[in-house]
């Protein structure tokens, strides 16, 4: 259960203190790319690469089909570049359309701290409002810094107990992203910045219900959410006020949202904005080596270690997975089959489990959209048992095989650092993989060389032309 935080006179803020959304403006308007390591801006060029390979890989699978269709037949203005298609729409609509194909593999980034994945949100903003106010690729790069480091210091400070209440990370705490990256580089002021900030307090929202459903709750939440940050920002720069304490203040997001254990909200607003520049939220995010949800990234991992046994559904009588309690409870976590799509597939710790032991082509994300009904996965995925135990952290997985003949192998392991990708150089592999495919192998590296230089480009549709060029003709 949440502990209900008590907002008393000593964790309200001072005249004399300024506020969370203050001090973070304060850091959004003042970031440059000068200030920045090379490893930072680094990384955030990896970042553009994984959103592009993923809205590459996924633009045909139903929710993107749904989000083009909907950008596209809507928007009037011309304005900013769909990633797969040729017609330009105004930036709200092609923010939420790239954020939807750049969600739809479940293979981006992920913060295992507190669960988010900021790329799909920050990323597909940065581009479109980028686009739209003619930015440079050096500003474009500033400006996802600055919104994954809003986005991760709310969830590096208030930590992984709101999911008790049911909130989904990435809506809840990307809308601060997307409105910091929104505000950067649409030129808000301090004042203008920390007024959108504030907004987003009380706009965000995004719950985990639909992942046991085979919905597309999840993947609209990170359309919306680029949406909504654009909006704000237009709201906060047309002059709409709000109150500065919108964050840490009484009935603020921290007290509503936050699930604050053990700790006043004073204590916790500090957390946020401590040692702001000394250190950037955008390190701490892995990419997934598999297309599915990041609980079942280890368990992937060691079913394909099982795998090289060649174990025939026949040999295997039953299958247990022993993981931390939480994992287990996770919305669509513990389902059963039938699975009725990839979604439910992906996120089905039986399913993934099967289709790694039986040594399914699970790198490939084609195969969770075609697959998902496989007739010999889904009778292993039935003799699947999921046991929750205290102790786990969430990588930590026990995965026991009995084979008919009496056998039980064993894997008991924490893959969290040898499953999950923390090097970029990953990125430009699959960039390059996803790409030649449909540009060729000269363009894709003409597109890669573009991008690792783009702090150095300052228009961008040197990067997004091509993608409408080779869209061009195309239906969705």
């Amino acid at each position: 259960m949440r502990n209900n935080v008590r907002m008393d006179e000593k964790s309200l803020p001072s005249p004399d203190t300024p506020s969370v959304a203050r001090i973070l403006a304060q850091y959004v308007c003042g970031i440059h790319i000068e200030q920045l390591p090379k490893k930072a801006i680094e990384r955030a060029k990896s970042r553009i690469l994984v959103v592009l390979d993923c809205a590459l890989a996924g633009y045909d699978l139903p929710w993107s089909q749904a989000a083009l269709n909907l950008a596209t037949s809507r928007s009037t203005n011309s304005e900013a570049t769909l990633f797969t298609h040729y017609k330009r729409v105004s930036v709200e609509d092609a923010a939420f359309a790239n954020a939807v194909m750049s969600h739809s593999i479940f293979q981006e980034d992920t913060d295992i701290q507190w669960g988010g994945h900021p790329s799909v949100v920050v990323v597909p903003t940065a581009l479109a409002v980028g686009e739209t106010w003619k930015r440079s690729g050096a500003e474009v790069v500033a400006a996802i810094v600055a919104g994954y480091e809003v986005m991760t210091r709310l969830g590096h400070a208030i930590g992984p107990s709101f999911m008790d209440q049911g909130f989904r990370s990435t809506p809840l705490f990307g809308l601060f992203g997307t409105t910091a990256t929104a505000a950067r580089l649409m030129g808000l002021d301090e004042d203008a910045t920390t007024t959108a900030l504030n907004y987003a307090a009380h706009i965000t929202s995004g719950l985990n219900r639909g992942w046991d459903t085979g919905t597309m709750e999840g993947m609209f939440q990170v359309g919306i959410t680029t949406h909504k940050g654009i909006f704000i920002a237009r709201v906060a720069k047309a002059g709409f006020s709000a109150a500065e304490d919108s964050i840490e203040g009484r009935r603020g997001f921290l007290e509503v949202f936050g699930g604050v254990r053990n700790s006043s909200v004073k204590e916790i607003s500090q957390k946020i904005v401590s040692d702001l520049g000394a250190s950037y939220g955008i390190f701490s995010v892995s990419d997934k080596p598999f297309p599915a949800c990041n609980i079942n990234q280890s368990t992937i991992d060691i079913g394909l270690a099982f795998s090289r046994e060649k174990y025939s559904l026949d040999q295997i009588m039953k299958v247990v997975v022993v993981m931390e309690p939480y994992c287990k409870s996770y919305q669509g976590i513990d389902t059963y089959p039938p699975y009725h799509n990839s979604l439910e597939a992906q996120m089905s710790c039986r399913f993934c489990q099967a289709a790694s032991l039986l040594g399914r082509p699970v790198q490939n994300p084609r195969f969770w959209a075609e697959a998902y009904d496989d007739p010999e996965v889904v009778a292993l995925a039935n003799k699947v048992e999921l046991i929750g135990e205290e102790g786990r952290t969430k990588h930590h997985r026990r995965v026991e095989v009995h084979l008919t003949n009496g056998q039980v192998l064993v894997i008991d392991e924490d893959k969290a650092p040898s499953t999950l990708i923390w090097d970029d150089e990953p990125s430009k592999e699959r960039f390059l993989r996803s790409t030649q495919g449909i540009f060729g192998l000269e363009t894709s590296r003409m597109l890669l060389e573009r991008i690792i230089k783009i702090e150095c480009c300052h228009d961008l549709q040197e990067i997004l032309c091509p993608w409408r060029e080779r869209f061009k003709g195309k239906t969705v």
